[in-house]
């Protein structure tokens, strides 16, 4: 029996940490093979005036070149917890309090690739990073 965790779990780094300036999508990770995924998202300092926002969607594709919306009810979001509410939206950072974080939004759909996508709304400027992971693989290890 295989008890270590790397075993069970495969992690991809799918959103670089830089510094989110205009609209970005995370590369998409292939679902195939596992029974859960999720992103996780962390982000880092700044402030909101105004409009300015960013709105975290979730998505998936059959070909991972076409995505689209993820229905509310295939996905679920640590940020609310819950699950969704709005096709596609996970959170959306607009407020004091969002920054510093570290957000878990799981897709539990059947398409083949998931990804995030972000809608910059206004002047951002936000550290942010997506490291996807799959878990309950079909086969041992999850590599």
């Amino acid at each position: 029996m295989l008890r270590n965790i790397g075993a069970k779990v495969k992690f991809l780094q799918t959103l670089a940490n830089a510094a989110m300036t205009a609209d970005v999508n995370s590369t998409g990770f292939d679902c195939k093979d596992f029974g859960a995924v999720g992103h996780m998202l962390s982000v880092g300092n700044f402030s909101f005036t105004g409009t300015n926002k960013v709105t975290i969607k979730m998505q998936y594709s059959d070909d991972n070149s076409t995505f689209v919306d993820v229905p509310a009810a295939e996905m679920y979001s640590s940020a609310d917890q819950k699950e969704g509410t709005t096709d596609g939206v996970c959170k959306i950072l607009d407020a004091s309090g969002d920054e510093n974080k570290v957000y878990f939004f799981e897709y539990r759909g059947s398409k083949r690739y998931s990804r995030l996508a972000f809608v910059v709304g206004g002047t951002v400027s936000v550290g942010a990073s997506v490291a996807t992971m799959g878990s309950h693989s079909e086969f041992m290890p999850a590599l």
